[in-house]
């Protein structure tokens, strides 16, 4: 038995070998996919194509592809938008006093339309990195959202959930005259913060630090995952853009069986040199030497057109549609909701994942709200203290109709639970409640003035009475 320096044998060497070939094929395959997750989420028409192409190069041939028409559709963003409700309305954020709140509040003016961001990004993917950065020109936070498709990261031994270095690529332009466009990759530790080419050799990028230090004593981002896993990324949502592109795969399939309905041209002894072969209307399969009963065929050129099940192959799209949405908590789309209550009811579901991810949701911005305050204290020295933020998110709810929310209404003022001004502050959320309660008055004043049977403003703005 022979051993190496590190005691190990022949065999546990070649082990480790495959092992780690093996985890990186395996880690450049879920880069590759996570990149296909982000290109569908932000609708990138040149790379869905792309991604399109490769998968339908499995198999067609590549004469055959290169006449086939691409069809595609994207229901992810619409379906990714329709699970994350928990943004749906600005979350309120309030820290211990209200001049901290307006304080807070103007720092982070992009952060409810970002938040929205954290909730998708960290639904389809299940891990994201969130770093806040201080604009001097806006004098506000910035927000950067990386995920696995750019973003790679070495696990602490004692916590695989730790981050022990954290590396991003970016694109930087060039110091030269031609504008060049490079890729950089960025490396945080706690300790250190510094920039690398592709080739691993070290850059020097003015916006970085000369001597390599991490001010913050930490990596600036803060960890948003949904699902406990057994990496540090986890899956996502792999399945519902591998769905929307096997949907496209027939969709183009359909396309071009409908291209083919006029028909595949069939030679047979016509003399004329065999082609490589391909499929279409005007590629036409020429065989020659064809006999029968041990005489020539007749020389023919027949059109043979593909039996096309249109419908087939729509209710299948459909019924797979259907399934995707279903898999993720979602109705199918075919079902018509005449009250808010049946559309509630056919969401419990949606709303009970909802629920849950607003737990996840609120331990991160809290978490977040810690690493903001760094930030601006190093950055721009702006001191928040020990002060801290408590989030309330608003209720989910569905949209009520007409005589549904006047019932509702109605039943709240018989038992003092909401008045017409809480009415149209929810109308008019703009208004505080004197400018409310003086339309209100205004509003009773012309309606004595024009007659008991005249509708108040407010009624006219409502479709109610008669006019």
């Amino acid at each position: 038995m022979f051993y190496d320096k590190n005691g190990k044998t022949m065999g546990e060497n070649v082990i480790d070998y495959y092992a780690k070939r093996a985890l990186y094929e395996t880690e450049a395959n879920e880069i590759i996919r996570s990149q296909k997750m982000y290109d569908y989420l932000k609708n990138d028409s040149a790379a869905i194509r792309y991604h399109l192409r490769e998968y339908l190069s499995k198999i067609l041939n590549s004469k055959t592809l290169e006449t086939m028409p691409l069809i595609w559709l994207n229901e992810v963003p619409r379906v990714v938008k329709r699970l994350c409700l928990v943004y749906k309305k600005p979350a309120i954020r309030t820290l211990n006093s209200e001049a901290l709140t307006e304080k807070y509040k103007n720092l982070t003016k992009s952060k409810d339309r970002t938040a929205k961001e954290f909730h998708k990004q960290g639904k389809l993917f299940n891990t994201i990195l969130v770093r806040p950065i201080y604009s001097e020109t806006k004098k506000q936070l910035d927000y950067l959202i990386v995920a696995r498709n750019i973003a790679n990261v070495d696990m602490a031994e004692e916590d695989p959930y730790k981050m022990q270095e954290l590396r991003y690529q970016i694109d930087y332009s060039k110091d030269d005259d031609k504008g060049t466009v490079a890729t950089a990759i960025i490396h945080w530790t706690d300790e250190q913060h510094w920039a690398t080419d592709v080739n691993g050799n070290n850059l020097k990028l003015p916006w970085m630090p000369e001597d390599k230090k991490n001010p913050y004593k930490r990596i600036p981002f803060e960890i948003l995952r949904f699902e406990e896993c057994s990496d540090f990324w986890g899956d996502g949502m792999p399945d519902l853009v591998e769905g929307q592109e096997a949907l496209n795969a027939r969709l183009s399939d359909m396309f071009f069986k409908l291209y083919m309905s006029f028909g595949q041209a069939v030679g047979v002894n016509l003399g004329i040199k065999l082609q490589d072969y391909s499929i279409g209307p005007d590629k036409p399969i020429l065989v020659d030497g064809v006999k029968n009963d041990n005489s020539t065929a007749t020389p023919s050129l027949t059109f043979s057109t593909p039996e096309h099940k249109a419908e087939f192959d729509k209710e299948v799209n459909n019924w797979f549609k259907d399934q995707l949405a279903n898999t993720k908590g979602l109705p199918s789309n075919g079902i018509r909701y005449t009250s808010g209550y049946d559309r509630e009811v056919d969401n419990l579901e949606l709303l009970d994942i909802n629920e849950d991810d607003q737990e996840t949701l609120r331990d991160f911005e809290q978490r977040l709200f810690d690493l903001e305050k760094l930030v601006l204290k190093t950055d721009a020295n702006i001191d928040l203290g020990s002060s801290v933020m408590d989030i309330q998110f608003y209720k989910i709810e569905f949209p009520l109709t007409e005589s549904e929310l006047w019932n509702k209404r109605d039943k709240e003022y018989t038992y003092n639970i909401s008045t017409p001004v809480n009415w149209l502050k929810e109308k008019y959320p703009q208004m505080d409640e004197e400018q409310i309660k003086k339309m209100l008055q205004d509003n009773r004043g012309l309606k004595i003035e024009l007659g008991a049977d005249r509708p108040t403003l407010f009624e006219l703005a409502n479709n109610r009475g008669n006019a």
